[in-house]
Order: C-alpha cells, then structure tokens, then sequence
C-alpha cells in the first residue's frame, strides 16, 4: 500500500508522446503479496525517475486519462517494468503487472476499471518490457 498522505511530487518536462514527468521525491509501496518473502516487500521509486504516467492511448483518455486514480500505481509500474526487481530480487513482467493491479486497489481504483487497466497492460505491455530488457544486454 501506499502512503495515502504523501502526494505525488511530479513536474511536466516534456511533450513528446503525451509527456513526460520526472519525480521530485521518491514514492514508496508496500506489497502485502508474501510470494517476494514472508512480509511482502518494499518498493521505492527513486526521486528523479522519468515516467510517462498511464501510457494509456490518446483515443481513450476520456475515459481513461493519463492521470487519475491510478497514478501513483502508474509510476510505480513504470518503475517495476524499468527496474524489473522487487528488493533486489529479479521479477516477470507477469508480477510487475500483478504489482500494478494490488496498488490500484491500495488506491481505491474501483473494480471495473482496475480489471480494464489490468487487461490492457497485460495486453499492450509486452513491447515495453522487451524493450527494457534489451537495454540490459
């Protein structure tokens, strides 16, 4: 779960695709799932790290904007598939996404919505993934 009293420290710093952010404080995430270790597992996205929020297509940004109340899950996202470990720890783009789905619920993001987001991740995210793990060769 997150901090619910810590907002989002974010700044727009760029156009390109939507935009880009870069964070001004880290965030932290606590993941209850005991399959990282018999307490769960702390994530913490680094101050400085650029996300692009929801990489959510223009065309749906009226239902689904780039912001909302999945933010924070949404960078966090962004950080699991960049990182690709939880403490240290290795992870499948399978868990980063199953990540992204328990945070949306630490967020309040309803069931409907999260399950949508959830799918079109696990539909659309494949590229991505394999992009940053190329990077890493």
């Amino acid at each position: 779960m997150f901090d619910t009293k810590d907002p989002l420290r974010l700044e727009w710093v760029g156009p390109e695709k939507g935009g880009t952010w870069i964070l001004h404080e880290s965030l932290e995430y606590f993941d209850e799932d005991t399959s990282h270790g018999p307490d769960g597992a702390f994530i913490e996205v680094p101050e400085g790290f650029v996300t692009d929020l929801a990489s959510i297509p223009r065309v749906l940004w009226v239902v689904f904007p780039k912001a909302g109340p999945y933010t924070k899950s949404a960078v966090l996202h962004d950080w699991l598939y960049w990182d690709a470990t939880v403490e240290g720890r290795p992870i499948t783009r399978s868990q980063a996404d199953a990540i992204f789905k328990r945070a949306m619920a630490s967020e309040g993001v309803g069931a409907v919505k999260r399950n949508l987001v959830y799918a079109a991740v696990r539909a659309g995210g494949g590229r991505i993934w394999a992009k940053y793990r190329a990077c890493e060769r």
